[in-house]
């Protein structure tokens, strides 16, 4: 929505909507593996960049939030 790529799973699982294998053998709670995504970082992503991300996910989620209370 934002220009951000995450995932709901593990990397070798992409395209799949299972909750992620490593979070599920830490005994992470079903509330919390259905509502977990992961971001891929590098050596050249910049603290700049993660910045930007950070405030772009903060809009998305402000803009679902509130499209959920209207709706």
């Amino acid at each position: 929505m934002a220009g951000i790529a995450v995932s709901l799973g593990s990397a070798c699982a992409s395209g799949s909507t299972r909750p992620s294998p490593t979070l599920m053998t830490m005994r992470v709670p079903d509330h919390r593996l259905q509502s977990s995504v992961r971001f891929g970082l590098g050596a050249p992503t910049t603290e700049a960049e993660i910045d930007e991300a950070v405030a772009r996910i903060v809009q998305v989620v402000g803009r679902i939030e509130q499209a959920q209370c209207e709706g």
